[in-house]
């Protein structure tokens, strides 16, 4: 290894076990993307889309789709 890297590798090893926490719920991610997209769609909100099969509940829509395809089967 390089020592003039060796500042910037260590930094990035702090950094692997970072975790942004939603300050409502308590819930924790990995990336800051993450925490964005759960206090935008999910945080204190019902899930609006539902499963016509076995009547699951969901935040997203593609995340339903997926479902409907992975455990049902179908093709949406």
């Amino acid at each position: 290894m390089n020592v003039e890297k060796l500042p910037s590798f260590l930094k990035n090893l702090e950094n692997v076990h970072q975790r942004y926490f939603c300050k409502n719920c308590c819930k924790s991610y990995k990336h800051k993307r993450h925490l964005s997209s759960h206090v935008r769609y999910e945080c204190g909100k019902d899930p609006s889309f539902e499963c016509v099969v076995c009547k699951k509940k969901f935040f997203q829509k593609y995340t339903l789709n997926a479902h409907l395809r992975q455990t049902h089967g179908l093709d949406i």
